[in-house]
């Protein structure tokens, strides 16, 4: 096996992944389904309705981090997942009977969406942070590129699969399939033993998030990363808006073309993910140029002059999203004490979280104003924001300059003097 499915050597890792696989996969298939819904079934191309519903996905990590934190760190991370995973369950019982049923209203999706991101609140610090307990720190990012090679190849297949549920039978039986879905979690977390290696340990300081705070406030490299990541997720975390926008008012296709789209964007992101799990430690230097790619895909994507073109703009959005994702997740997971970990991911969440809402809270107005291609234009500036910034950064604060040297295999180097990792 190569460096690139290290992880998958240990057996606990190797049933969470797999359980993981197939939450993912129904997952994809809800999200496709429920903006569908919103979009055509509920309203009239109102691009606000599924900003909306998106931000109220994303508002609870944000509102709840005290708490979040907290559980993070300081209850029995298995148990908790537990749980979380078996409400997510729930809510998708309860969309999927209210759409077979007929009687589904906008009001409700909101409700549904804003009770679903109240459960991720609590559920996605924990499933960050529960691999450290499966694996050796030394494989902690391999194993989280890895993780998002699962939530990618989730978003590689659902969206195909919830496109054609949605054109065949409807968004209520997607709603079905995820809601048994998430049955794969439920059975891999019965099977595994966490190892004593990295378990939080439980003690009164825990119940502080200022600590947390501290340690990002004190820790540059952690800092910078936080400020990115806001800029990326502000529209990044969003292309769903965009896809689902441009599938239907712009190029005026049906659902299933809304799965191919979503599914060719998901192969980039796969591809990305792998990259990021053969390379294994994630830098800050992969950070930055995966943020300012992210920025330009998204202009490409936005002058796409058809179907094709889009297609291959989307892949090559995915591949940015996810080495900038990945990297910063393993980044910061990495350089945060086994005791703090799951305080300073909730932490990281929540800014993406709170970055994300505000973005579709912009991008639904912007499109509705102007259209799904000026939208997705201004989408590419949080990329080129969070890569400008971190250039800025590096040569104010750690001096970092351009220089030649022919004898170098690369002749033009960024890098401080005297020379440093990057």
């Amino acid at each position: 096996m190569t460096t690139t499915f290290n992880s998958l050597r240990i057996r606990a890792y190797r049933i969470w992944f797999i359980g993981m696989t197939t939450s993912n996969l129904g997952m994809w298939i809800q999200r496709i389904a429920q903006d569908w819904l919103v979009l055509t079934v509920l309203t009239d191309n109102d691009a606000t309705a599924v900003a909306i519903t998106m931000s109220l996905h994303f508002l609870p990590p944000v509102v709840l981090l005290p708490l979040t934190a907290i559980v993070a760190d300081r209850f029995d991370r298995k148990k908790t997942l537990v749980v979380t995973q078996g409400v997510q369950a729930l809510l998708a019982v309860a969309l999927s009977v209210l759409t077979l049923t007929g009687t589904i209203e906008l009001w409700m999706v909101f409700v549904l969406s804003g009770a679903l991101g109240v459960a991720a609140a609590f559920d996605q610090p924990v499933r960050q942070t529960f691999v450290s307990e499966l694996i050796p720190v030394l494989y902690i990012g391999n194993a989280v590129a890895l993780n998002q090679t699962s939530f990618n190849a989730g978003r590689l297949i659902g969206p195909g699969i919830g496109g054609l549920l949605v054109a065949a039978v409807g968004p209520g039986w997607a709603f079905v399939v995820n809601a048994f879905a998430f049955a794969g979690t439920l059975i891999a977390l019965t099977m595994i033993m966490p190892s004593a290696r990295d378990i939080p340990l439980r003690s009164a300081s825990a119940a502080s998030i200022r600590e947390a705070f501290r340690y990002i406030n004190g820790t540059a490299t952690l800092l910078l990363i936080f400020v990115m990541m806001f800029f990326v997720s502000l529209f990044g975390l969003n292309s769903a808006i965009f896809i689902v926008t441009m599938t239907r008012i712009e190029f005026e296709l049906d659902a299933s073309y809304l799965g191919y789209f979503t599914s060719g964007m998901a192969v980039g992101a796969l591809i990305g993910a792998l990259f990021a799990a053969r390379r294994g430690q994630p830098r800050l230097r992969h950070v930055v140029i995966a943020a300012g790619c992210l920025g330009v895909t998204f202009l490409a994507a936005a002058i796409a002059p058809g179907i094709w073109t889009f297609g291959m703009s989307l892949a090559l959005l995915g591949t940015a999203i996810m080495t900038t994702t990945a990297s910063a997740n393993g980044f910061i997971q990495i350089h945060t004490p086994p005791e703090l970990r799951g305080r300073v991911m909730a932490s990281y969440l929540a800014v993406l979280s709170v970055a994300a809402a505000i973005g579709a809270l912009i991008a639904g107005p912007l499109i509705d104003a102007f259209g799904p291609r000026w939208a997705t234009a201004i989408g590419g500036t949080g990329g080129l924001i969070a890569a400008t910034s971190a250039l800025v950064w590096l040569v104010s604060v750690r001096s970092y300059r351009l220089s030649w040297n022919r004898n170098r295999r690369w002749r033009i180097r960024f890098a401080p003097e005297p020379e440093a990792g990057f």
